[in-house]
Protein backbone atom coordinates (compact mmCIF):
# COMPACT_ATOMS: atom_id res chain seq x y z
CA UNK A 1 0.00 0.00 0.00
CA UNK A 2 1.10 3.23 -1.37
CA UNK A 3 0.58 7.25 0.03
CA UNK A 4 1.02 10.10 -2.56
CA UNK A 5 0.58 13.64 -1.50
CA UNK A 6 -0.11 16.64 -4.33
CA UNK A 7 -0.62 20.02 -3.79
CA UNK A 8 -2.10 21.10 -6.84
CA UNK A 9 -5.15 19.29 -6.53
CA UNK A 10 -3.88 16.00 -8.35
CA UNK A 11 -2.19 17.58 -11.02
CA UNK A 12 1.31 16.12 -9.94
CA UNK A 13 1.93 13.59 -7.14
CA UNK A 14 5.00 12.38 -5.18
CA UNK A 15 6.61 9.60 -5.54
CA UNK A 16 4.56 6.80 -4.11
CA UNK A 17 5.52 5.86 -0.53
CA UNK A 18 5.27 2.42 0.79
CA UNK A 19 3.42 2.07 4.63
CA UNK A 20 2.49 -0.91 5.24
CA UNK A 21 4.56 -3.70 7.06
CA UNK A 22 4.80 -7.61 5.52
CA UNK A 23 1.27 -8.47 5.19
CA UNK A 24 -1.17 -6.04 4.87
CA UNK A 25 -4.66 -6.72 3.88
CA UNK A 26 -5.86 -3.44 3.14
CA UNK A 27 -9.21 -1.13 4.59
CA UNK A 28 -7.07 1.58 4.64
CA UNK A 29 -7.68 4.99 5.80
CA UNK A 30 -6.03 8.37 6.51
CA UNK A 31 -6.01 11.47 7.75
CA UNK A 32 -4.00 14.40 6.87
CA UNK A 33 -2.38 16.67 9.99
CA UNK A 34 -0.77 19.36 7.52
CA UNK A 35 -0.42 19.46 4.09
CA UNK A 36 3.27 18.16 4.97
CA UNK A 37 2.28 14.94 6.68
CA UNK A 38 -0.55 12.33 7.17
CA UNK A 39 -1.36 9.37 9.69
CA UNK A 40 -2.49 6.24 7.79
CA UNK A 41 -4.36 3.18 8.85
CA UNK A 42 -4.62 -0.54 7.97
CA UNK A 43 -5.65 -4.05 8.50
CA UNK A 44 -2.46 -6.33 8.48
CA UNK A 45 -2.11 -9.85 8.96
CA UNK A 46 -0.32 -10.09 12.33
CA UNK A 47 1.11 -13.49 14.05
CA UNK A 48 -1.79 -14.57 16.48
CA UNK A 49 -4.55 -11.81 14.42
CA UNK A 50 -5.17 -9.59 12.03
CA UNK A 51 -4.33 -6.22 13.32
CA UNK A 52 -5.34 -2.47 13.04
CA UNK A 53 -1.77 -0.81 11.95
CA UNK A 54 -1.11 2.75 11.48
CA UNK A 55 1.73 5.32 11.05
CA UNK A 56 2.80 8.86 10.07
CA UNK A 57 4.05 9.96 6.43
CA UNK A 58 6.08 12.38 5.35
CA UNK A 59 5.35 14.42 1.96
CA UNK A 60 9.14 14.54 2.30
CA UNK A 61 9.30 10.51 2.39
CA UNK A 62 9.64 9.78 6.13
CA UNK A 63 7.80 7.44 7.59
CA UNK A 64 7.08 6.35 11.39
CA UNK A 65 7.00 3.66 13.09
CA UNK A 66 4.14 1.19 12.49
CA UNK A 67 1.87 0.66 15.62
CA UNK A 68 -1.01 -1.25 16.84
CA UNK A 69 -4.08 0.09 17.43
CA UNK A 70 -5.99 -3.10 18.21
CA UNK A 71 -6.24 -6.57 17.29
CA UNK A 72 -9.14 -7.28 14.53
CA UNK A 73 -10.49 -10.38 12.33
CA UNK A 74 -9.59 -10.52 8.46
CA UNK A 75 -13.72 -11.45 8.19
CA UNK A 76 -15.60 -9.52 5.95
CA UNK A 77 -17.94 -8.67 9.02
CA UNK A 78 -15.16 -6.89 10.68
CA UNK A 79 -16.22 -4.52 7.88
CA UNK A 80 -13.44 -1.01 7.52
CA UNK A 81 -11.86 0.21 10.13
CA UNK A 82 -12.25 4.40 10.77
CA UNK A 83 -10.37 7.22 12.22
CA UNK A 84 -11.11 10.59 12.53
CA UNK A 85 -8.81 13.78 13.91
CA UNK A 86 -10.19 15.35 16.80
CA UNK A 87 -8.18 18.17 17.75
CA UNK A 88 -4.95 16.44 19.00
CA UNK A 89 -6.38 13.20 19.10
CA UNK A 90 -7.60 10.41 16.87
CA UNK A 91 -10.88 8.79 16.95
CA UNK A 92 -10.52 5.10 16.12
CA UNK A 93 -13.80 3.12 15.55
CA UNK A 94 -13.97 -1.07 14.64
CA UNK A 95 -15.90 -3.64 14.25
CA UNK A 96 -15.53 -7.31 16.25
CA UNK A 97 -16.83 -9.98 15.37
CA UNK A 98 -18.40 -12.60 17.43
CA UNK A 99 -21.15 -13.13 19.94
CA UNK A 100 -19.93 -10.64 21.93
CA UNK A 101 -18.85 -8.47 19.16
CA UNK A 102 -19.56 -4.83 17.92
CA UNK A 103 -18.27 -1.45 17.48
CA UNK A 104 -15.27 -0.38 19.56
CA UNK A 105 -14.13 3.20 19.97
CA UNK A 106 -10.31 4.02 21.20
CA UNK A 107 -9.25 7.65 21.52
CA UNK A 108 -5.36 8.39 21.32
CA UNK A 109 -2.86 11.46 20.88
CA UNK A 110 -0.70 11.86 18.06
Amino acid sequence: MNVAFSTDAGATWTAPIAVHDERPLGRVDIELLSGDAALVSWLETGRRRAEVRMRRVERSGGVGRSSRVTYSSEARSSGFPRMVRVGDELVFAWTETGENGGVRVAASRF
